[in-house]
């Protein structure tokens, strides 16, 4: 089993301390990249083990062509932005952050219904 991993976030808009202290402890590395096109995310991604996603996209032939990849984890809810069936298919595990910002929905919520009911 390979010990050193190679976890690639292809979305870096905010801190990732957090994720790259809990990586490094494991003697893996995290890099962040801000990728722009469907051919960065390949460029970037072809030997990572793990993809962390917030935004992209990844279809069937991105996937095709992450030839280390053994899970993508995406920040949020839903995992919809990934072709489930073609990473299954390549043996790759998709899994999402169920609880991903919800605190923050609901509170921006609630002060909608605020703003609504004073007519700000």
């Amino acid at each position: 089993m390979k010990t050193h991993l190679k976890v690639v976030n292809i979305d870096c808009r905010n801190d990732y301390s957090d994720e790259q202290r809990q990586i490094a402890a494991f003697g893996s590395e995290l890099i962040l990249r801000q990728t722009s096109s469907e051919q960065d995310i390949v460029d970037v991604c072809r030997d990572a083990d793990v993809v962390l996603d917030e935004s992209s996209h990844l279809p069937a032939h991105v996937i095709d062509q992450l030839q280390a990849c053994q899970a993508i984890i995406v920040y949020g809810v839903g995992y919809d932005r990934v072709d489930v069936a073609a990473a299954t298919r390549r043996g790759i595990i998709v899994a999402n952050v169920a609880d991903y910002c919800t605190e923050e929905v609901s509170d921006h919520a609630v002060a909608l219904l605020l703003a609504g009911a004073r007519r700000v």
